[in-house]
């Protein structure tokens, strides 16, 4: 594991111009994990709200 904290997401929400929710975020492997709430066992992994891939990341962002 290479980084775990705590961020600020921007949600879409046409109502209101900002609207952030926190986020728990891990980097591990070569694998960015989305959480709602920090993982404690290692079944929590399993169920990440969203996986990104790195590579698919970078790709995104060197577009």
């Amino acid at each position: 594991i290479v980084y775990m904290g705590w961020c600020e997401a921007r949600e879409q929400d046409p109502l209101q111009d900002r609207v952030y929710s926190p986020t728990f975020l891990a980097l591990r492997g070569s694998c960015l994990y989305k959480f709602l709430a920090p993982p404690v066992t290692t079944w929590d992994w399993t169920r990440a709200e969203k996986t990104f891939s790195i590579y698919e990341i970078m790709c995104k962002i060197l577009k």
